[in-house]
């Protein structure tokens, strides 16, 4: 089953393995909690963070900015 969304605080519920992607291309995967505790992709880590604050800015993740 493959299950897409921006909202990581339902897939870290539903998910076992997560896949970040960013303009098309996988950035990074591991099992879910592994991304959580330890993203290595920029990227990655900003969704992350906005899930935890609650804010996603979409433009600001786009231009890579950390």
């Amino acid at each position: 089953l493959i299950f897409l969304a921006h909202a990581l605080g339902a897939v870290a519920r539903i998910a076992r393995d997560v896949a970040v992607m960013s303009a098309g291309r996988i950035v990074e995967q591991r099992p879910t909690t592994e991304l959580f505790e330890r993203a290595e992709d920029p990227y990655a880590k900003a969704l992350i963070e906005s899930a935890r604050r609650g804010t996603v800015d979409l433009r600001r993740l786009l231009r890579g900015d950390s």
